[in-house]
């Protein structure tokens, strides 16, 4: 604890001059807030690092046409996209549906990115931590665009979340 974890993957990406969105679950209690937090954060990420709007949501139009999923998706004032889960109440799946989105575009644009999760052990306290962290899993094992960085502060729970072998994200 406080030795400067997050500061250092920080400075390192802006050094680095890496595009990367971080993810800290500090304050997340729940599953939804999980939710909109990455939700939000792939948002963003994607209006920064594709830019042109008009084309960016005829990407994800084309993406969820794919995927024969029905999400709401629009603009949130000029200039930020904003997508809305078809079923509130599976979150894990909605979790990886908007990382499968992000990997699709990026992928589409040939551009890679960074996953910063900070304070990951907020997950293990979660009722549904299983669930969302095997949809955290099965999309990282799978990504090509994606690269993530996982960081936190309480080394017994991480041990518990990446050592254990009955956890979904083992090793």
């Amino acid at each position: 604890r406080r030795f400067g974890k997050t500061s250092l993957a920080r400075y390192t990406l802006e050094f680095m001059n890496l595009p990367f969105i971080e993810f800290n679950f500090v304050l997340s209690k729940t599953a939804k807030s999980v939710e909109k937090k990455i939700l939000e954060g792939i948002q963003h990420l994607l209006s920064e690092t594709i830019g042109n709007q008009d084309n960016l949501l005829s990407r994800i139009v084309s993406f969820f046409a794919r995927s024969q999923k029905n999400w709401g998706i629009g603009l949130k004032g000029l200039a930020y996209l904003e997508i809305t889960p078809e079923n509130e109440r599976n979150i894990p799946d909605n979790i990886l549906t908007a990382l499968n989105l992000l990997e699709s575009i990026l992928s589409e644009h040939n551009k890679k990115v960074v996953v910063f999760m900070d304070e990951m052990q907020a997950l293990h306290e979660l009722e549904d931590r299983e669930a969302i962290q095997g949809a955290i899993r099965e999309f990282a094992q799978q990504s090509k665009q994606v690269v993530f960085i996982f960081s936190g502060s309480n080394r017994r729970i991480l041990h518990a979340m990446f050592d254990d072998k009955s956890m979904p994200l083992y090793e």
